[in-house]
């Protein structure tokens, strides 16, 4: 097969994290067309997220270093009660077990890093073509087709969806496959999270949590009574602390139905610390410290019976659709990167890509080759990213073992 022969016309839906990193890397050996629907802000509700060591090492492979994100280290992760006393203090051995360390960086400086990677210069390949403010209308999955509301069509011999919690192409994958969109929708999960940032000085200036300060750069996580009540703090860089506390959402459903959205914004600090207050003052004041506090309200999403159709594969995201410690970055783009590395002429990471890989370069429809992949992998960081966001709540629909409370 000659070079130009494997070359393919992909679809991404979605210029999120996951689907710049996939761009990134079929940029190599294809022709790609990122379709994202609003204009792209880094900025926009920015918080910041963990790294895990795989992506973290997959970042440093490319010339991504810390640096440039202005990315901290988790040394340490320490456990305590609504007391503010803690439990237990551990160190972290990601470094000595994985080869790379777990970071927290703001999701903006990531975003932008994956861009750069997406359509600069530095990669091999033609650069992904990025088009903004692509509402879509209808997705083909049959046809590789994509309308968008203005009348503009899209085509190409593979569609990846990578755009979010309500993806058009996840729900044009379902009613191809079943006839039905039902299961498209997300699931509540019935928490939410209170997020801000607060600068860490907080930390040093208060005796009872300045042990996270220092060398010791990690994550704290505090519970409380209620097994879905928490409040963490991580760093986002070096002068800023992330706060993300969470509560049953119930006193916000209202507000969340009445507005549409799933984020609330400016949430007075003297309303943020009512659903604190069994916690020690040390941890309210981290919700007060803030100059402003978001609410998120935490969705989900159930597994899928199949995982393509046609030229289409959805994103294969089955998890609390929150942006939690341990799950966010680590999810977004090692999946974009794992999904493009299954496509022909790419190294794999593991035994069962490559055996995919084959798959793909003899099969019409390039989406078969992901189906192929066992989803074991996904299903277990569902199961893991819903006992760190969602306690102990089965989501109806939602297929997985039974759920506790994990803090890694």
């Amino acid at each position: 097969m000659g070079a130009d022969a494997a070359r393919l016309q992909i679809l991404i839906v979605g210029g999120g994290l996951a689907g710049l990193a996939a761009a990134s890397f079929l940029r190599e050996k294809h022709e790609v067309t990122v379709l994202e629907r609003s204009k792209l802000d880094f900025s926009r509700n920015d918080y910041a997220m963990s790294i895990a060591p795989n992506t973290h090492r997959l970042l440093l492979d490319q010339g991504i270093e810390d640096s440039q994100l202005k990315a901290s280290p988790m040394t340490y992760v320490w456990r305590g009660g609504s007391d503010g006393k803690v439990l237990s203090e551990s160190l972290s051995e990601s470094l000595a077990r994985f080869g790379a360390t777990t970071i927290f960086t703001r999701r903006s400086r990531l975003h932008a890093a994956l861009h750069g990677l997406a359509t600069g210069d530095s990669r091999p390949g033609q650069p992904a073509r990025i088009i903004e403010e692509v509402k879509i209308s209808k997705v083909d999955v049959a046809g590789g087709m994509i309308k968008a509301e203005s009348g503009e069509t899209y085509r190409g011999d593979l569609i990846i969806g990578a755009d979010g919690i309500n993806s058009a192409v996840r729900a044009a994958v379902l009613l191809a496959n079943s006839d039905s969109v039902n299961g498209a929708a997300p699931l509540l999960t019935g928490v939410a999270a209170y997020q801000c940032t607060v600068p860490i000085d907080v930390l040093r200036d208060d005796p009872s949590l300045e042990f996270a300060t220092g060398e010791k750069s990690g994550m704290g996580s505090f519970h409380g009574s209620e097994p879905r009540t928490r409040v963490l703090f991580f760093p986002a860089d070096e002068e800023n602390l992330q706060v993300v506390a969470y509560h049953p959402e119930n006193d916000w459903v209202a507000q969340f139905e009445q507005s549409g959205s799933s984020i609330i914004k400016d949430i007075p600090a003297e309303r943020a610390v009512q659903d604190f207050l069994e916690f020690h003052p040390s941890l309210q004041n981290l919700l007060t410290s803030a100059t402003t506090r978001d609410v998120w309200r935490i969705r989900d999403l159930a597994q899928l019976p199949k995982w393509h159709s046609g030229k289409a594969i959805p994103d294969r995201r089955c998890r609390a659709c929150c942006y939690s410690a341990f799950w966010s970055g680590m999810q977004y783009c090692h999946r974009g990167w794992r999904g493009a590395r299954l496509l022909p002429r790419k190294p794999s990471i593991r035994g069962t890509d490559t055996c995919s890989a084959r798959i793909f370069r003899d099969d019409p429809y390039p989406s078969r080759a992901y189906g192929a992949v066992s989803v074991s992998s996904c299903r277990w960081t569902a199961d893991r990213g819903r006992a760190e966001e969602c306690g102990t709540v089965q989501l109806p629909g939602v297929r997985g073992k039974t759920l506790w409370i994990y803090f890694r």
